[in-house]
């Protein structure tokens, strides 16, 4: 793996070497979202287990507890701007949120009159629009449910007012497998992971959430010494730069698309968060085992 020990990698890394497990003996981890403490309810990690349906709760003593079974397959999720939970579930191929009295609100399943491939990961723009991937990994055996695609293309959408009902709208519809998404600091660029085609995308978003001069921002096809992964988990920080999982482990790539360093990792990681009581903890899910490395940044 190159690079890993660049002075500017290890400004943000400064112990790249240091990873903690804080569980393993899972199956397939995946959508790690850092909960901040709310009343009596203090701060902590929740993740899912795909294959296992299961998602659990990591707390700052150490413990790990079960929150649901099973689960859908349910795979990326995200908070939004009240602290709702939304979840993407390969199983069912929709994305649904968590309402504080526990009920569930479907917010998409469906586009033009068909059924979703299986939603991936999901983010939260600041004006509450709701954005997912739509790759076709859940309607495959062991992390999801074997079934036909219905959908003519891999897309990525957009609700703008997931309150009011607004249907999901298609944003993207020319990537081979939408993954992992994020947003720069200054909200005006936003990123995809391309998995299969092994690249993140670059798009401009206009004030209206409308993307233009997509194009690619980092190509992974190099060599990677024997090394396994691909572009999944994505995340920027607070000063630009890029937070990805790759061959080996996690790849940090500057703002100005230069390879900066990686970490490297005990088995594939498939996504990661920020988070912690200074917000620069990173939780990494890496295949059977929940990891943690502390970063000297915070999320975007």
């Amino acid at each position: 793996m190159t690079q890993e020990h660049d002075p500017d990698f290890l400004a943000l890394v400064p112990e790249p070497d240091a990873i903690e497990t804080l569980g393993d003996g899972f199956w397939f981890l995946e959508g790690p979202v850092w909960v901040p403490g709310r009343g009596d309810d203090p701060a902590h990690l929740i993740f899912n287990d795909i294959p296992g349906q299961v998602r659990r709760r990591w707390d700052l003593d150490g413990t790990i507890t079960e929150l649901a079974r099973p689960t859908d397959f349910a795979n990326g999720m995200t908070l939004d701007h009240q602290g709702r939970l939304i979840i993407c579930e390969h199983g069912t191929s929709r994305v649904i949120r968590l309402e504080p009295t526990g009920s569930v609100t479907l917010l998409a399943d469906r586009h033009d009159g068909r059924g979703l491939n299986s939603p991936n990961d999901v983010i939260v723009a600041d004006d509450g629009a709701v954005w997912f991937t739509d790759p076709p990994y859940g309607r495959r055996a062991v992390h999801g449910i074997e079934r036909p695609l219905v959908m003519p293309y891999r897309g990525v959408y957009r609700i703008a007012e997931p309150d009011a009902g607004a249907p999901p709208v298609l944003m993207i519809a020319d990537l081979q497998t939408p993954n992992g998404l994020c947003f720069s600091p200054d909200r005006r660029y936003l990123y995809i992971d391309d998995t299969e085609a092994m690249r993140i995308m670059r798009y401009t978003v206009a004030a209206d959430g409308s993307l233009s001069d997509g194009g690619v921002f980092f190509d992974m096809e190099q060599p990677f010494d024997g090394e396994v992964g691909f572009p999944d988990g994505l995340k920027c920080d607070e000063h630009g730069n890029l937070w990805v999982s790759g061959p080996g482990g996690i790849w940090v790539v500057g703002p100005d698309g230069r390879h900066l360093g990686s970490i490297a990792t005990p088995s594939v990681v498939a996504n990661f968060c920020f988070g912690g009581p200074d917000g620069t903890w990173l939780f990494i899910c890496a295949s059977d085992r929940l990891l943690r490395l502390r970063t000297n940044v915070h999320s975007a």
